[in-house]
């Protein structure tokens, strides 16, 4: 590391007319970003000083003459060392890091920013963020000046780049003091808004970008903020830069280099096209070219032989040519403007997508150096684009110009009149937002069939066409490849932007913001619609408990798929369907492995509709080792005549024949797990022939080794934590997603002491959650309104139809209070009554000692008719909290069951060990009366008869029923250590009959150490 490198010991350092430029910007991917360099050019007839010369990345650099600067790790702010400067037709290289910049290239870098080479003079640093880079995404370059006491800087040159144009520079109505002695602020000109600069918008990271030749197109030359008067804001750089092999230090202006024409004989192709191109070449009446270079797009396949290149023409009749990979060089030319000449290669294969390519074009005269054409030759590479091409590939296709043709689906107007938010679908069966602010644009009506060309864009999950001009090919067309689909697959958030039909019982219609809301369920799950007050929907006729069929959006609503409803044709009452597609049953067997062992798997399929699975697809977890071959697949059964494929990890099937009378397995042979616990999840898809394959809804899985080496935390132990704590926890899940929210997920999990815990995220119904499976849960500790609960989670499932955990069982009085919540429970009692309340039923539960109650949603389709006042019952729930009063929730028909009896004797059952209040423990006490109609009464005394305290004294109920003892006396004071007396009473209140039972019980203590 030097402190200056190059002193020109000249006696006049000039401005010219002309400026500086910059020639060349390598902008590399973030693996590469030691390779990134900016090279100078000095065009002018003088020797440059770069003493106040300056270089930065970022758009608010003239901010430098307050001593304000950039707060980004990724930008820079430097200065050329004093007695730095470039010679006249000189280059000059700024590397970000030098050591990086010679393992690129080989070669050593004039100046570097970041970099510690001793052999390379460094940049003085105003500002240095700690991870310098220049980013592909959307980036600029400025050159400038400054005398270190004006308000301003002069603009030297400057060169934007990539689609985010919101880090370009723009001047426009700034004004700045700079350190002069007068406090008044200087104004900039106007530069070009960002919005309508022309940088080039697509890197690609491997490419640099180069002038082509000095002529900066179409920059306006007066009123600007450059050193000579240019708005340097305003260069056409998409035409005079282009994206070629980086050569650092190359540029050069040789007279006549880079001069000629190349023109390409196809100006269109059509993508993945194998092909042959003819270039046509000329130099001029002032220049000889003797060498041209030709440079075939890396997107374009090439077999790289010289045989594949023919020459033709009196230019190039004695030429050579030598063929480096996608380069080709010519040389011995003899191009001028009377001898051309013409240059045809051979097996050709455009890219398989939309592109502009441009083909570099290098010449050089004789004795110079290869340099850019001013216009090198660009094929449009086209693709025949559906719209399940973009939606598929949304990543590959964001920032690009796409033409697709659709017809509109809901029209302007209709969710919105303050822009445009439209929908398209086509034939594929997929559609997509078209969007533009703050306008309504017209024409786009529902059943026009419009071709549109614009930027393919993505906001908040949602792939839009933006920046777009359109032509209406048709009107009054019907809206094309509407899917039929269950809810579960309308619920498939892939399928986002298309129009869907579905149909489900409506469980809940709210308003909410400007619009209201549905939600609608069938046996695949529930979903939510969306019907925007702008729609003019009238929805007084459909109400919960009605069964209506939509045609909608599929979107998506704080990470939930939603419906959004466009017009009043498209709900209509209608039935349930049961679908095939994402029925069925499936098994696998075995449902464990060792790690890194090698078996066989089967997968056992049975039938849950009537009609006919016609496909089948199984998706093996990227960690299992395979043949990746259909070769050697048992196929029994349902499968004996289906056809099998194989795309990546997937395995298709169809011809299948399943349905209820005829099952079928599959044997996939020579399966290795993997070589670490885990458990591996096959996804598995069904669809009747024709359909769309959708998962089923219960995945089969393999336990590897132990399954998994997550630690967890005791649930009891997570409750205790603050919230926004960091908790793994592990348990079975007791009441699953979907039944007592069917917007989001609100479920319960318990251990197996029964200590729950309520699982929740806004994001919709998580399909893993399902009752039984046991799980590890990764999350956050929260709570809300006194329930305490795990969100923002990951979910590890460890086994599926897990066995439930042992409720615990409590009092009715001591599950309407508090201490239980989360936990699962059980009760038994009388009904004393039942009632409907707000979206389900609240059934008030009895044992005598207090009431409690139960709680089951209308989401939960439970049928209740059986259960009236007077009956008794045995409740099994999750325990949970409203208005400060414990209550059971119950989402299951198996977890709410009539008691029948006949008449018992009594009974009293204490726990045959001693126990210790003062450590907090408590004695478990069962009784039963054995008779409806009597009074119990349940009593503790000491050995001398001295009555302790009364537990029990009420109405009996002919159950057994629990009581916790705590050791204290009727003053609420612990008993003292000793051995006592439980008294059971029983009096018939027809007979008078009267019934005792006793059972000792002992206090103890622990005994200090």
């Amino acid at each position: 590391m030097r402190l200056i490198r190059f002193i020109f010991l000249l006696p006049v350092f000039l401005w010219a007319q002309n400026h500086l430029l910059i020639s060349e910007v390598m902008v590399p991917s973030s693996t590469e970003a030691g390779a990134a360099f900016i090279e100078l050019y000095n065009p002018t007839a003088s020797d440059v000083d770069l003493s106040s010369v300056y270089l930065s990345n970022y758009k608010t650099y003239y901010q430098l003459v307050n001593g304000t600067f950039s707060t980004r790790n990724s930008e820079f702010l430097v200065k050329f060392p004093d007695g730095a400067g470039i010679p006249a037709k000189g280059t000059r290289t700024v590397a970000l890091d030098g050591a990086g910049f010679n393992a690129a290239y080989t070669a050593v870098a004039d100046f570097e920013i970041a970099g510690n080479d001793e052999n390379i003079a460094d940049m003085s640093i105003l500002y240095k963020g700690s991870n310098l880079k220049l980013e592909t995404s959307g980036g600029m370059m400025v050159l400038f000046k400054w005398d270190g006491s004006s308000d301003l800087v002069q603009d030297i040159d400057y060169m934007p780049w990539g689609f985010f144009k919101t880090n370009w520079m723009d001047k426009s109505g700034v004004s700045i003091d700079g350190p002069d002695a007068g406090s008044d602020a200087t104004a900039y000109l106007a530069d070009l808004s960002t919005t309508s600069q022309k940088g080039i918008a697509s890197l690609d990271g491997t490419h640099s970008l180069q002038r082509n030749g000095i002529q900066e197109i179409s920059e306006t030359t007066t009123g600007g903020n450059g050193i000579t008067g240019h708005n340097e804001a305003t260069e056409d750089w998409q035409s005079s830069f282009m994206a070629t092999t980086p050569s650092p230090g190359s540029f050069s202006e040789v007279e006549g280099d880079g001069a000629g024409t190349a023109t390409v004989d196809s100006s269109s192709v059509q993508a993945g096209e194998t092909l042959s191109l003819t270039f046509s070449l000329a130099g001029t009446a002032a220049y000889t070219l003797e060498k041209v270079q030709i440079e075939i797009p890396a997107s374009w396949t090439f077999s790289g032989s010289s045989s594949d290149v023919a020459l033709s023409g009196s230019g190039l009749s004695a030429s050579n040519v030598d063929v480096n990979d996608h380069l080709i060089t010519i040389s011995s030319a003899q191009l001028s403007d009377a001898q051309t000449g013409t240059v045809t290669i051979s097996n050709l294969t455009s890219p398989a997508e939309s592109e502009t390519s441009v083909f570099g074009v290098k010449t050089a005269v004789n004795g110079g150096n290869l340099t850019n054409i001013a216009a090198p030759p660009r094929i449009q590479v086209i693709k025949t684009l559906t719209i399940a091409d973009v939606q598929n590939n949304v990543d590959f296709y964001l920032g690009k110009i796409v033409t697709l043709r659709g017809v509109v689906a809901i029209g302007t107007g209709v969710t919105s009149t303050s822009w445009t938010d439209v929908y398209i679908q086509d034939a594929s069966g997929r559609g997509i937002n078209v969007y533009r602010a703050g306008e309504q644009v017209a024409n786009l009506d529902r059943g026009n069939e419009i071709e549109i060309t614009g930027e393919v864009a993505e906001f908040s999950n949602t792939t839009e066409i933006t920046n777009f001009t359109f032509t209406v090919l048709s009107g009054g067309n019907e809206v094309p490849a509407i899917p039929v689909l269950s809810i579960a697959g309308a619920s498939d958030s892939t399928r986002e932007g298309t129009m869907v039909q579905t149909a489900g019982v409506i469980t809940d219609k709210f308003t909410a913001g400007s619009g209201q809301n549905l939600v609608i369920k069938d046996a695949s799950g529930s979903i939510g619609i969306r019907i925007w007050d702008t729609s003019g929907i009238d929805l007084a006729g459909y109400n919960i408990g009605d069964t209506v069929a939509v045609r909608a959006i599929v979107g998506t609503y704080r990470a939930a798929t939603q419906l959004t409803l466009g017009y009043a044709q498209d709900i209509f009452k209608s039935t349930l369907v049961p679908f095939t597609d994402g029925s069925g049953k499936v098994s696998l067997t075995p449902a464990s492995v060792d790690k890194g062992a090698t078996s066989d798997l089967t997968f056992s399929f049975t039938a849950t509709t009537n009609d006919t699975i016609g496909m089948v697809s199984i998706t093996v977890p990227d960690d299992w080792q395979w043949s990746k071959s259909v070769s050697g697949i048992s196929m029994d059964g349902a499968f004996s005549a289906a056809n099998a494929s194989i795309q990546n990890n997937t395995l298709t099937f169809d011809n299948v024949r399943l349905y209820p009378q005829n099952t079928g397995s599959l044997t996939l042979p020579g399966m290795t797990a993997p070589a670490v616990d885990t458990v591996s999840v096959f996804s598995v898809k069904t669809a009747e022939k024709g359909g769309v394959l959708t998962s089923v809804k219960s995945t089969p899985i393999v336990i590897v080794g132990n399954g998994t080496n997550i630690q967890t935390i005791p649930i009891a132990d997570a409750r205790k934590l603050a919230d926004g704590t960091p908790i793994t926890i592990k348990g079975t899940v007791v009441i699953g997603a979907g039944v007592l929210r069917t917007d989001r997920t609100s479920a319960y999990m318990a251990d197996e002491n029964g200590i729950g815990i309520n699982i929740y995220s806004p994001a919709g119904v998580d399909p893993n959650i399902v009752r039984g499976n046991l799980v590890i849960l990764k999350g956050q500790i929260a709570s809300f309104n006194g329930v305490v609960e795990i969100t923002s989670y990951t979910t590890t499932i460890l086994k599926k139809d897990a066995p439930l955990p042992q409720a615990l069982s409590l009092r009715t009085e001591e599950a309407a209070l508090t201490g239980f919540e989360g936990d699962w429970v059980n009760v038994k009692g009388v009904i004393n009554s039942k009632s409907s309340a707000g979206g389900g039923t609240n059934i008030y539960v009895d044992d005598g000692s207090g009431e409690v109650t139960v709680r089951i949603w209308d989401t939960a389709g439970l049928n209740l008719d059986a259960f009236q006042q007077g009956d008794y019952i045995d409740v099994t729930g999750s325990h949970s909290v409203f208005n400060g009063a414990g209550q059971i929730l119950v989402g299951y028909d198996e977890d709410i069951q009539p008691i029948t009896f006949s008449g018992k004797p009594i009974q009293l059952d204490v726990v045959p060990k001693p126990f210790a209040p003062d450590r907090g423990e408590k004695m478990p006490i069962t009784y039963n009366a054995g008779n409806a109609d009597a009074h119990v009464t349940l009593r503790i005394y000491d050995l001398g008869g001295r009555l302790i305290t009364t537990l029990v004294d009420g109405d009996a109920i002919p159950l057994s029923v629990p009581y916790l003892w705590d050791g204290r006396n009727e003053l609420g004071e612990l008993v003292p250590v000793g051995a006592y007396v439980v008294h059971l009473e029983v009096v018939d209140n027809k007979t008078a009959k009267r019934q005792e039972r006793v059972a000792p019980v002992v206090v103890g203590t622990l005994l200090a150490r």
